[in-house]
C-alpha cells in the first residue's frame, strides 16, 4: 500500500536520495518547483517535481521510484499528481523530458515538440546537454476550463457514484439525464460494466459507461447504416480518457484487486475510491462532449424514441 502526498521539509533527505535515479543530472530551477512524494508505511519510495515556469507553462523535473517498488502504479499515480496539480495553477501546457522515457509519456498524451516549437520559456532551461535535451521534449496541453454543460455532466456523474452507484452506472445515467433520455434500463443495464468488468479487473467500467452513452445517441437503428461514426466516437473516448489517466484497464487504474480482502483494505486505505470518482466524472464529460460534437442530423439511424 501506499500514498501520494505533498512533500514535507522532512521528506528532503529521502527525495535528494531519489534523485540519484533520475536520469538527468539535478540542475537549479527557474520557477517554483513542486515536490510530491510516495509513501509506503513510513518510507519514501517515490517522488516527482514539477516546475512552474513563465507563461502559464510546466516542467516535469523529477519522476523516480525506487527499484524495489516498481511496476506497483507509484509513477503513474505520481506524474498524475503532478499533470492535476499544473492544471490547478492554470498552466495551460506541461512539458516532459522525453529522451529516456518518451513511449511511457506517450501513454499520458504527451507528444514530441520540436525544438522550434518550444516557448521561450523553456529554450533557457539549466538542463544538461539543453541543445539536445530540446529535441526530446513532450508536450501535454492541459484543460483548464471544461465548457458549462460537460462541467455539469461531471459534477452529476459524481452525485450518483456519492449515492452508491457505481462507475459505469454513474457515467450512463448522468450522461442520460443531461440529454433527457428516460429508460427502465438505465442504469441497471451498466451493472455488469462495473468494476472492470464485474471485478475481473478487465476494461474500466467508467470508459464502458461512456461507450453505452455514446451508443444512446450514436448507436445504428438499422442494419445498414455505416458504423463509422458511432466507431469513430468510441475510439475518442478511450483515448481521451487514456490520455488522461494513463491507462484504460482497471488493474492498472486502481492496482488492486477489489474481490480479495486484501485490495479491499488497499482500496480503502489508499483513498482510491476518490480516484474512482475522478475516472466518472472525466468519463462522463468526454462522453457527452463527444457525443455533441457528432449528433447526427435527423437521418432515422439513430432516432432515441
Amino acid at each position: 500500500m501506499f500514498e501520494i502526498a505533498p512533500a514535507t521539509p522532512e521528506d528532503q533527505e529521502s527525495i535528494r536520495l531519489l534523485e540519484r535515479l533520475n536520469p538527468y543530472p539535478a540542475t537549479p530551477p527557474q520557477g517554483d518547483q513542486v515536490f510530491f512524494i510516495a509513501r509506503s508505511g513510513q518510507a519514501v519510495v517515490g517522488t516527482a517535481s514539477v516546475e512552474m515556469l513563465s507563461g502559464d507553462l510546466a516542467m516535469v523535473r523529477q519522476l523516480a521510484v525506487i527499484p524495489g517498488y516498481r511496476k506497483r502504479d507509484i509513477a503513474r499515480q505520481l506524474l498524475l499528481r503532478l499533470i492535476a496539480f499544473s492544471e490547478e495553477r492554470q498552466a495551460r501546457e506541461i512539458y516532459a523530458p522525453g529522451l529516456f522515457a518518451e513511449d511511457y509519456f506517450r501513454r499520458f498524451g504527451f507528444t514530441p515538440c520540436a525544438a522550434a516549437d518550444l516557448p521561450p520559456a523553456l529554450c533557457s532551461l539549466a538542463f544538461p546537454g539543453n541543445g539536445e535535451l530540446n529535441g526530446n521534449l513532450m508536450r501535454r496541453t492541459l484543460q483548464n476550463a471544461a465548457p458549462e454543460e460537460t462541467s455539469r455532466v461531471a459534477a452529476t456523474a459524481g452525485r450518483y457514484f456519492d449515492q452508491g452507484f457505481y462507475c459505469a452506472e454513474s457515467v450512463l445515467a448522468a450522461v442520460a439525464e443531461h440529454l433527457d433520455v428516460r429508460s427502465p434500463l438505465i442504469p441497471g443495464i451498466a451493472t455488469g460494466f462495473c468494476s472492470g468488468m464485474a471485478g475481473t479487473r478487465g476494461f474500466c467500467g467508467s470508459i464502458s459507461g461512456g461507450v453505452m452513452a455514446i451508443n444512446m445517441v450514436l448507436g445504428r437503428r438499422v442494419g445498414s447504416t455505416p458504423v463509422t461514426r458511432n466507431y469513430d466516437a468510441v475510439r475518442e473516448l478511450i483515448q481521451d480518457f487514456q490520455c488522461r489517466h494513463g491507462s484504460t484497464q482497471c488493474s492498472e487504474l486502481i492496482a488492486c484487486d477489489l474481490d480479495s480482502k486484501e485490495g479491499r483494505s488497499i482500496y480503502r486505505n489508499n483513498h482510491l475510491r476518490q480516484q474512482c470518482r475522478e475516472y466518472v466524472a472525466t468519463a462522463a464529460d468526454a462522453s457527452l462532449r463527444i457525443i455533441r460534437k457528432n449528433s447526427p442530423a435527423d437521418d432515422g439511424s439513430s432516432d432515441r424514441n
